[in-house]
């Protein structure tokens, strides 16, 4: 299975803290408790996987977060993100185009 256009949860909890000067979100699934903690900027990653094809998400990570990155891996980070259900189930179920 291949996530073209994956879009991360809008129902997930997020908290923002921060650790010896370095920022992270602790971002909670509220219908399984589970809670995974993110870096600042792998939060901000995961919000921009709004449906867009991931080409067009990682032209606006590289012009909104001065992040450098590519398709390829931002399909390696959704299936990651995919694993611990913070992925819309429709994207789970049926996307399998490039």
């Amino acid at each position: 299975m291949s996530l073209s256009s994956p879009r991360f949860r809008s129902d997930l909890d997020a908290h923002r803290g921060e650790l010896e000067g370095i920022a992270y979100y602790d971002v909670t699934d509220r219908a399984t408790g589970s809670t995974f903690r993110m870096y600042e900027v792998e939060y901000l990653v995961a919000r921009e996987l709004d449906g867009r094809a991931l080409d067009a998400v990682a032209t606006g990570v590289v012009e909104r977060l001065g992040v450098q990155t590519s398709a390829e891996e931002l399909a390696q980070y959704a299936a990651k993100l995919g694993e611990l259900g913070f992925l819309e189930q429709s994207e789970l179920a049926g996307d399998v185009h490039d």
